[in-house]
């Protein structure tokens, strides 16, 4: 059986000119700064079946139900999902994973992308030095492909974050209380652009001040930092393509862009 502990076993991803989205359970990063105090000695009642709540519904669509412990069923990826909690004791920490450009919250994460290999809910809460954090994933609509027009730009995928961080909920009654415990992001290719604008967007609204202060680490994969020489190719190929369009957020990965510009000129500033 695999392990994906993320301090020793995520190394980081040799970042490419461009790719769309995928991530085994061999590509990672590093997030060396993840402090000993997460680590506690697990329940020796674990086994596979605490975090096996991952069915598939539709393999052709990729679309799942994530049955999150104390959690109802959902159906729609897009968005904040809660895919594990502690059985018990004190939360630790957060874990967010947010995928990149043709990706989804749940096959990104997948060995050769079979959902019941989807290890941030599979294997991850069984890591000694994890299983009191929250794990969640962060979906978006970067399908490509879609031949539906959109306006959604990289803001407009950091706002979003922000706000389901803020206005998580457990239950009816209940908030998650993001932003009380360590907040660590995993992000994959333009997923990590989304968290530096959302990084950024937080140092400047008070409303999220809290999120940003709870920050501890940013973990990039295959994030194009600096653009892509192919995102300009690609958007030729969807003007042209009578099945899909072009997206705005695939205009701004081209290097040298506006939107790359102002994220790497502010975020260094503003990134401990």
């Amino acid at each position: 059986m695999p392990s994906f502990h993320v301090r020793r076993r995520l190394h980081q991803l040799r970042s490419s000119s461009f790719k769309t989205d995928h991530v085994e359970d061999s590509a990672a990063g590093s997030a060396d700064n993840v402090p000993s105090s997460l680590s506690k000695k697990p329940d020796t009642s674990q086994n596979l079946t605490k975090s096996s709540n991952i069915a598939a519904s539709d393999t052709k669509n990729a679309t799942y139900v994530i049955q999150p412990k104390s959690q109802p069923s959902i159906t729609n990826p897009i968005g904040l999902t809660l895919v594990d909690s502690p059985d018990h004791g004190h939360i630790k920490a957060d874990i967010v994973f947010i995928h990149g450009l043709g990706g989804t919250s749940h096959m990104t994460w997948s060995k050769d992308r079979n959902i019941q290999f989807f290890w941030p809910g599979v294997f991850l809460p069984l890591e000694p030095e994890l299983c009191q954090t929250r794990i969640f994933t962060y979906g978006y609509d970067a399908d490509v492909k879609s031949g539906s027009r959109t306006s959604s730009s990289i803001l407009t995928f950091a706002k979003k974050l922000l706000y389901d961080l803020k206005y998580a909920v457990a239950d009816e009654i209940a908030t998650m209380a993001i932003g009380q415990v360590p907040l660590i992001f995993v992000a994959h290719s333009m997923g990590g652009l989304i968290v530096k604008e959302a990084y950024i967007c937080g140092q400047l609204d008070p409303d999220y001040s809290h999120l940003i202060e709870a920050v501890l680490a940013l973990v990039f994969l295959s994030t194009p930092h600096r653009g892509s020489n192919l995102a300009e190719t690609l958007n030729r190929i969807l003007r042209v393509s009578p099945l899909s369009t072009p997206k705005p957020y695939v205009n701004e990965l081209i290097q040298g862009s506006f939107t790359i510009q102002k994220i790497n000129e502010q975020f260094r500033h503003m990134a401990p």
